[in-house]
């Protein structure tokens, strides 16, 4: 949406809307600009591609570069946009494999690993 493009197909606005999930599991790509970690698990954990807006505090995202696009800038997405969006088995390769990650990174088997490093770490 904006200045030079066409108007938006099939393009929905969820920013205000409280339950999300229906959305992402339609969804070709969502653009996610909220920078919430929460948020991008959640529609990994759908199985969808999303473009995500780079924050510094997500460098530490346990998901693969490569499969969690990230954009800095309007002419990034945009590029990114327009290579995966007539690309369906490239989007649905990254999706998967970024779902695969977050279920073995964030399960309670992994998560309780990590607790207890934490917790037995030397001084």
């Amino acid at each position: 949406a904006g200045r030079g493009w066409e108007p938006p197909r099939n393009f929905i606005d969820i920013t205000h809307s409280k339950d999300m999930s229906s959305y992402y599991n339609g969804a070709k790509i969502v653009i996610n600009c909220t920078g919430s970690v929460q948020q991008i698990m959640e529609v990994t954990a759908c199985g969808v591609f999303q473009l995500v807006e780079d924050h510094p505090h997500l460098h530490n995202y346990r998901i693969a570069e490569e499969d969690l696009i990230r954009f800095q800038n309007f002419k990034e997405l945009s590029d990114s946009f327009k290579h995966y969006f007539p690309h369906s088995e490239e989007r649905r390769i990254s999706a998967s494999r970024a779902l695969k990650e977050l279920k073995y990174n964030h399960s309670y088997i992994q998560q309780g690993k990590l607790l207890l490093r934490k917790i037995f770490k030397e001084p």
